[in-house]
């Protein structure tokens, strides 16, 4: 499990105890996360209008609320995560591959949301077989058994 592979390439900085300490202060940020809609939780002043509907929910809230607008590294930091570790190096890949941008421009609903969703209980990260290779193979397949065709570094005039 997680905490097996924690332990096992964690590093220094004590990261499986910063590990269940993110998974104590990320729990009112999934539940937030999953409460709203993902457009409406933004990191900038619009954020006032497209939460408009949902703000007496929103603010009921409390501080999970300032949080969940802002990027994921003040959660981070709030869980001690040191830099340089695998959890911190993890985590900012994380919200990159979210987002295009590390954990510091990353919006906190964002990675929270993801964290909620790989890690409830019986879930699994699935990956195609024969990796990503293979699902262009497959797209490639069904485009010419329609009688498409599909020629490389060939130029397109029309």
């Amino acid at each position: 499990g997680t905490l097996t592979e924690w332990k096992k390439f964690g590093g220094p900085g004590g990261t499986l105890t910063e590990w269940k300490k993110l998974q104590e202060i990320t729990k009112p940020l999934i539940l937030a996360a999953t409460t709203f809609p993902p457009m409406c939780l933004r990191a900038d002043l619009g954020a006032l209008k497209t939460l408009e509907k949902y703000l007496p929910t929103f603010l009921s809230f409390g501080p999970t609320a300032a949080s969940i607008s802002g990027p994921f590294l003040n959660v981070m930091k709030k869980a001690d995560i040191q830099e340089g570790t695998f959890l911190f190096r993890w985590l900012d890949y994380l919200s990159f591959a979210l987002s295009g941008l590390l954990a510091d421009g990353t919006v906190c609903a964002a990675v929270s949301y993801t964290l909620g969703d790989l890690h409830r209980k019986g879930s699994m990260l699935d990956y195609p077989v024969g990796g990503s290779g293979a699902v262009c193979d497959a797209l490639v397949k069904a485009f010419e058994s329609h009688g498409g065709r599909f020629m490389k570094s060939t130029a397109v005039e029309k």
